[in-house]
């Protein structure tokens, strides 16, 4: 059957797409954790003009799949084709289960949940990626400074924002930036005294030659 789907695959006939979903689907009915014919199905979505009903086929199918690896890729594809925001970022989910280091599933899930206005969640997602950061990392450093500020805001992740904002002083202990922003998280956290004294030191810089 795989024999039969390959060639299906590699076949420039108009019909050939839908005669390996076909037989794919034949085969997944059988196995719905069959991992060669779920490699098959990747390289069909990737090689073909309309991938429509293989698309069709791995939302099907996609939820009976085991393996972790194949999670992770066919989410990432599965998201790209989301009908609406639920099904990508249920997708995205996957695949970040499936692979907590994945960055690039990290990174589209925290726009996603952006886009839809989902900034709570956005923040946990973030707080993830983060991890993944090496110390001193320009990028990591900029995706914490954001998120310190959007946690500042509300008094009930106050605590997060000093944790980062902990942390960005660790990294860069002389950044104007950080240094207001953590004057603000103190501020807004009921410690005026502790606020004053990274104000003074923005003074201070700004004084220097």
């Amino acid at each position: 059957a795989k024999q039969r789907v390959s060639a299906a695959i590699n076949n420039d006939e108009e019909a050939a797409p839908e005669q390996a979903v076909k037989l794919l689907r034949e085969i997944f009915n059988r196995d719905g954790n069959h991992r060669d014919a779920f490699r098959l199905l990747e390289r069909l979505i990737s090689s073909v003009n309309d991938p429509g009903s293989a698309v069709e086929l791995l939302r099907e199918f996609f939820w009976t799949l085991g393996d972790a690896e194949l999670r992770h890729e066919l989410g990432l594809i599965l998201a790209e084709f989301g009908r609406d925001s639920d099904e990508t970022i249920r997708a995205l989910r996957a695949a970040t289960d499936a692979k907590p280091d994945s960055k690039v599933a990290l990174e589209r899930l925290v726009r996603e949940y952006r886009d839809v206005g989902d900034t709570d969640s956005a923040a946990l997602v973030t707080e993830q990626l983060l991890k993944l950061f090496p110390v001193g990392d320009a990028a990591g450093f900029e995706l914490r400074l954001g998120l310190a500020r959007h946690l500042a805001n509300n008094g009930d992740t106050l605590p997060r924002a000093l944790h980062h904002g902990e942390q960005l002083l660790a990294q860069a202990s002389d950044n104007p930036r950080a240094i207001s922003l953590m004057a603000e998280i103190l501020e807004q956290g009921g410690r005026p005294l502790d606020a004053e004294i990274y104000l003074r030191k923005l003074v201070e810089q700004q004084r220097e030659p």
